[in-house]
């Protein structure tokens, strides 16, 4: 597990924007990919929706 600080996040009703020094790749995390929200231990959680159910929503997976 990785905690970042000193990143300036702007969390609106729409988006979370994330500072511009923040690097999708050593999170893990690729353009297009797809999350959502749950509640899990009292704290919520952006969890990156598997391909299949992505392409299940009708969402583009791997950019097709």
């Amino acid at each position: 597990m990785t905690y970042y600080s000193d990143y300036n996040w702007d969390v609106r009703p729409d988006r979370l924007v994330l500072d511009r020094d923040f690097n999708l790749k050593t999170a893990g995390w690729n353009e297009g990919e797809y999350f959502k929200i749950v509640y899990v231990d009292g704290r919520h959680q952006f969890i990156k929706i598997d391909p299949v159910e992505q392409f299940n929503l009708g969402a583009k997976v791997n950019g097709t």
